[in-house]
């Protein structure tokens, strides 16, 4: 077919759809458009490609508490299983593995973040600090709200030096609960705050399809 011949279709294609009243028109560009028309993606502001990640979670200090250390593990799994999937980097090191190293070595606490990255052969760590952690069970209801915030740095292993956010600032995100976690125990709502945390974490460091965000998430 000719360029010509194309044109003439195209021609006569709007001309039939405006005959047929606006209605018609709307739908024709409407669909015409949304093909060529890129979805909206969020910019992340640090890129991992190609890296060996250890992702590692602390809490700040004065937020110790009994259960802390687990909900710190599964701050780490929650986050590397997000970056995993989203393919942001070459390889993201088992948080269980950091884990294990921790408990079995006495001296693993004195550790620098570098040294642990060196420990891991990793090319850098994702390092969060737990600044708060709040779950609570809405009276009488099989509902709970919850409230999570972390510190966000990247730690080059080699350079022994952050390398993201300049300047050795930190970058705080929070996930919070808007109108509560419908769940059959605080476990399961854990795991529903948690991947909202592990969402914003990989949002900083992937591109993600805005279009594809949940629509009336229960953590925001």
């Amino acid at each position: 077919m000719t360029k010509n011949n194309v044109l003439t279709l195209a021609v006569l294609a709007l001309l039939a759809a405006a005959l047929s009243g606006c209605g018609a028109l709307s739908y024709f560009t409407e669909k015409t458009f949304s093909a060529v028309t890129p979805p909206a993606m969020s910019k992340p502001a640090h890129s991992l490609a190609g890296k060996t990640v250890v992702v590692l979670v602390d809490a700040a200090p004065g937020l110790q508490t009994e259960g802390t250390p687990q909900v710190a593990l599964r701050v780490a799994q929650a986050v590397a299983r997000e970056l995993a999937d989203r393919k942001a980097a070459a390889a993201i090191v088992n948080p269980q593995d950091v884990a294990i190293a921790a408990q079995s070595d006495p001296q693993f606490g004195r550790k620098s973040v570098v040294d642990i990255g060196r420990e891991f052969q990793a090319d850098c760590v994702v390092y969060l600090v737990l600044q708060s952690f709040v779950l609570t069970q809405a009276t009488g209801a099989e509902s709970f709200n919850g409230y999570i915030s972390v510190g966000v740095r990247v730690i080059d292993v080699k350079a022994g030096a952050q390398i993201w956010p300049a300047m050795d600032q930190v970058h705080f995100l929070d996930a919070a609960s808007t109108a509560g976690i419908k769940a059959d125990s605080q476990r399961q709502a854990e795991q529903v705050l948690l991947a909202g945390l592990a969402r914003k974490v990989g949002m900083l460091f992937v591109s993600y399809n805005l279009e594809e965000a949940p629509r009336g998430a229960e953590v925001k």
